[in-house]
């Protein structure tokens, strides 16, 4: 019987040790990406309160496109240690990623107003 105990305790420590890993993974993923998340962010509003103003001309929609287009975007294998957080998190970071690149190319072509179904987006 000790034997037994003994070897479930062993099989559970090791589950711990592994999810417990996996949680750090995910952490340091997050926090690793959370500046680049933040610029993101700061872009795109910056981006919508230009596009709010009255006075934007056709040239800025390219300006705007190429500052959101060069930003440093995630890619999928920086989100995926992030899949056992809660809330989808690292599903929520690959579409907002794939809708900063269909804005991107709205504001390429010159009509970000448009609605427009996303043309297939290139892998990372």
């Amino acid at each position: 019987m000790g034997t037994l105990i003994g070897t479930i305790w062993l099989a559970t420590a090791a589950e711990r040790r592994r999810a417990s890993e996996e949680s750090a993974r995910a952490v340091i993923a997050a926090h690793a990406l959370g500046l680049r998340i933040a610029l993101a962010r700061e872009m795109a509003r910056e981006a919508k309160g230009e596009l709010e103003s009255d006075s934007i001309e056709g040239f800025r929609y390219a300006e705007l496109a190429d500052a959101i287009g060069n930003a440093a975007l995630w890619t999928d294998e920086e989100v995926l240690p992030m899949t056992i957080l809660p809330r989808n998190v690292a599903a929520e970071l690959v579409a907002v990623r794939d809708v900063l690149r269909h804005c991107v190319e709205l504001l390429h072509s010159g009509n970000p107003k448009r609605i427009a179904e996303p043309r297939s987006l290139p892998s990372d």
